[in-house]
């Protein structure tokens, strides 16, 4: 995991090239409350041991983590992605420390690099 970045300039720079700055801006302001709010209902589904239901909201993430060049993110997302499609419980378990770190570290660089303000 550590070869891959908490934020690909590359991946924001093409983005930026096929859009605008201000727009990507905002699309990064979408990504950051997205990606908690996906962590968040992450921890709950797991909470409730609704591994589909974790495995939906992981997919999700890692999507949109790679969109927006949060490679650690997406591949842990993937990982647990695909630790549910086997059932595998307590893989997902195992590795919720170590997403829930690399989500607060990838958001804090988004919020810094783009200004974004902590959430209230």
């Amino acid at each position: 995991m550590t070869l891959l970045k908490l934020m690909d300039e590359a991946v924001l720079t093409r983005l930026a090239g096929e859009t605008s700055d201000a727009m990507l801006e905002r699309m990064i302001g979408l990504f950051v409350s997205e990606a908690q709010r996906r962590m968040d209902t992450i921890n709950l589904k797991l909470a409730s041991m609704d591994c589909h239901g974790v495995e939906d909201e992981a997919h999700t993430l890692k999507s949109n983590a790679a969109t927006f060049g949060a490679s650690q993110l997406s591949a842990l997302a993937r990982e647990i992605e695909s630790a549910c499609k086997r059932m595998d419980r307590q893989r997902v378990v195992d590795l919720m420390p170590e997403i829930n770190q690399i989500l607060r570290d990838t958001l804090e660089a988004y919020r810094q690099r783009f200004n974004i303000p902590q959430p209230a």
